[in-house]
């Protein structure tokens, strides 16, 4: 990472596959979709849609499969009901309302950077029961250009009124590692299943759990910006 970095006074965090274990009902919400289309999705397929939001992705996936170009519409409809079936058994990451509870004892403020809806973001924190802890939510409605475009992290630190050196992010896709690397801020991945690190994903470093993110942003020097 580049630059020289002040001491840690904010964290902000993503949703989907930090906090809340949604990124896999993200893809299979997908699958099904297509499928119920005769089209199959890969693997390939499944690593356009980690961490992006359908506007983003759908796209990408016609340019893969081009018999969908016609039933686009009708397939992104029938994957938001599909997703909304799923998301009711969403669960938390492990470790998620550690990680939030132990970066607000550090004293840092904390803001969500989310490519999800508002509506869907505030109910999934106060399902965590950890809405309180949220200094800031950024969601879809407040960018004009999402992941892995920096504006939402630019946007969150300016909501915390930090310099983006003096916070850091807990992501765990390639486009939010880039968004948030680009912002200027210190960049923790989680890998929870050995896909970012061998993709080379931009981050000061690369952990398993969110309680290895909490140790190591616990081992960041503290304080004011300089």
């Amino acid at each position: 990472m580049s630059g020289r970095q002040h001491p840690l006074s904010a964290a902000v965090l993503d949703l989907d596959g930090v906090l809340v274990d949604s990124e896999g009902i993200n893809v299979e919400a997908a699958r099904r979709a297509f499928a119920a289309h005769g089209i199959a999705l890969d693997d390939a397929d499944a690593a356009l849609i980690v961490g992006r939001h359908p506007r983003d992705y759908l796209a990408d996936l016609v340019r893969r499969h081009p018999e969908a170009a016609g039933r686009i519409e009708r397939i992104a409809a029938h994957q938001g009901r599909i997703y909304a079936g799923l998301a009711r058994a969403v669960r938390p990451v492990p470790g998620a309302e550690d990680l939030v509870r132990g970066l607000r004892r550090r004293g840092l403020r904390l803001a969500l950077a989310t490519s999800s809806n508002r509506a869907g973001a505030e109910a999934a924190l106060a399902g965590l029961g950890l809405r309180d802890a949220f200094d800031a939510v950024l969601a879809l409605e407040d960018v004009t250009r999402r992941k892995p475009d920096p504006e939402v992290y630019r946007r969150a630190c300016a909501a915390l009124r930090v310099d983006p050196a003096a916070a850091v992010a807990v992501e765990d896709s390639e486009p939010g590692c880039r968004a948030a690397r680009d912002a200027g801020l210190r960049v923790v991945a989680l890998d929870r299943e050995d896909r970012l690190a061998a993709a080379g994903v931009p981050a000061d470093v690369v952990v398993r759990s969110n309680r290895e993110a909490l140790a190591w942003i616990e081992s960041l020097p503290a304080g004011g910006e300089a």
